[in-house]
């Protein structure tokens, strides 16, 4: 295998396994808190948008999901072949290369994103591509994500984003009248933002603050066995 596409196998909850790349970018939290938040409002059909590995889609297609996961950078293609024909991928889930500024297909229960968020001028910028394409923003990155979170989430759905808390205003108006409804502050430096586009709230609002043990449900709800 090409050293840039050498990979290794990740298990992100019991009997789930992943591929992604040796060295480079990996997913983080983020994931844990994005999937444990989807999967506690029992949707019927999910978009992962910026998906890089799929570890998401993963996660909630495990869950009996139909879960689309997609990302716009081609160099996820080998990765995501490999776990598509391990024995342990799950049925329901499908992950495309395409660009969040296009994508329309829809609509979804929930919806959920981990949009690149550093400024170019914010610290070096990695070398690694996968790195790079899922950590720098660029020029309207922002702004295609809330678009497709406003073309593609159902009446009643809801998106929950994972941002840095520097970033949450620009995002909200780049969602138009999909609102923020919740939000929570899992570490210093990190918030997630529950969105709805009639104002409702949604399953996880209830347990307020993102204390230890809110948090602690949320990777709880993600690596727990799958419900078929």
């Amino acid at each position: 295998m090409n050293p840039a596409t050498a990979l290794s196998w990740e298990t992100p909850r019991p009997g789930l396994r992943l591929a992604q790349p040796t060295r480079g970018f990996r997913y983080g939290a983020e994931a844990y808190w994005l999937a444990g938040l989807a999967i506690g409002e029992r949707p019927r059909r999910a978009l992962d948008l910026g998906t890089g590995c799929g570890v998401i889609a993963w996660m909630l297609a495990s869950h009996g999901v139909q879960a689309d996961g997609i990302d716009a950078e081609p160099a996820w293609r080998p990765y995501w072949d490999a776990s598509l024909a391990d024995a342990t991928a799950p049925p329901g889930v499908r992950l495309v290369c395409a660009d969040a500024a296009t994508w329309s297909d829809g609509p979804y229960d929930v919806i959920t994103a981990n949009p690149p968020y550093f400024l170019p001028t914010e610290g070096p910028v990695p070398a690694d591509a996968l790195r790079r394409a899922a950590r720098v923003v660029g020029p309207g990155t922002l702004e295609a994500f809330g678009a497709a979170i406003r073309r593609c989430l159902a009446p009643q759905g809801v998106a929950f984003v994972s941002l840095p808390p520097a970033r949450c205003a620009a995002f909200a108006s780049a969602c138009g009248d999909v609102r923020v409804t919740a939000s929570w502050r899992p570490a210093a430096d990190r918030s997630v933002l529950a969105l709805t586009r009639d104002g409702r709230g949604c399953a996880a609002a209830a347990s307020g603050e993102a204390d230890q043990s809110t948090v602690a449900s949320w990777y709880a709800a993600a690596r727990s066995p799958s419900v078929g």
